[in-house]
């Protein structure tokens, strides 16, 4: 039998989050749950999802997808039902790579992943716009939108990207109460450099994270959940967050 997410009770709000297996997509899963969200986690690794689907508890629905594939999204939102929330988190980070195929993944993911899961769950968006007056998007971009730095032609590239198209989101959907939140973060301390390949810029990205005190997950993951939680005449359009000592 399929795994189903437990029914709504009490209203209960539904949040699909994508790149859900780790880093700022595993806390918002947890985030979110603790403040009384059903989540549905989105990401390639299943196994690694239904890890922390259990950790998580009961509230959590693992939902191994590929947002680079419509086929693959189509089939996640056919299993997760109404959807009230949808956190855009999904992304790969791959500097100093002049290498067209790793720009070509890196655009596909951060960027038109990204679109591709709003056109999946809009619907489901406006819906829940229609029936309790407001629904959200969250979009998680980077410093980068706004910042360039060598090496990360394409990256730069995709989160600017990402941010403009949630703006334009929000100029189109505003009027029918669904929100868009583009969070826009320095250094975070995940998994993502984990799979850097060059060795010269993970050098560089690690001589990074020593020089400040990095965000965690966890600090993006409160201001997503903070960003939903909000009356629905309150939206924040665009967050920049940063640690203290990045410069």
């Amino acid at each position: 039998m399929a795994e189903t997410l437990p029914p709504v009770i009490n209203e209960l709000r539904t949040a699909v989050i994508t790149g859900a297996s780790s880093g700022i997509g595993e806390a918002t899963a947890h985030a979110l749950a603790a403040a009384g969200f059903r989540v549905a986690l989105l990401a390639r690794r299943g196994d690694r999802l239904r890890d922390i689907a259990d950790s998580v508890g009961t509230r959590a629905l693992p939902v191994p997808a590929d947002v680079t594939d419509t086929a693959s999204l189509a089939a996640a939102a056919e299993l997760i039902g109404p959807v009230d929330v949808l956190v855009n988190n999904a992304g790969v980070f791959q500097p100093g790579r002049s290498d067209p195929e790793s720009w070509r993944r890196t655009v596909d993911v951060n960027l038109t992943g990204a679109l591709l899961a709003v056109n999946t769950f809009l619907p489901q968006l406006l819906l829940s716009a229609a029936r309790h007056g407001v629904s959200d998007i969250v979009s998680v971009s980077s410093i980068s939108a706004r910042r360039t730095f060598t090496g990360t032609v394409a990256y730069t590239a995709s989160k600017a990207g990402l941010s403009h198209a949630t703006d334009v989101l929000r100029a189109e959907l505003a009027p029918n109460g669904v929100r868009t939140t583009t969070i826009e973060p320095g250094l975070v301390d995940t998994e993502i450099y984990d799979h850097v390949a060059d060795a010269d810029a993970l050098a560089g990205v690690r001589s990074l994270l020593a020089s400040c005190q990095p965000l965690r997950a966890a600090d993006v993951a409160e201001l997503i959940t903070f960003a939903v939680t909000r009356p629905a005449h309150v939206s924040l359009p665009t967050v920049v967050t940063m640690p203290t000592r990045q410069v």
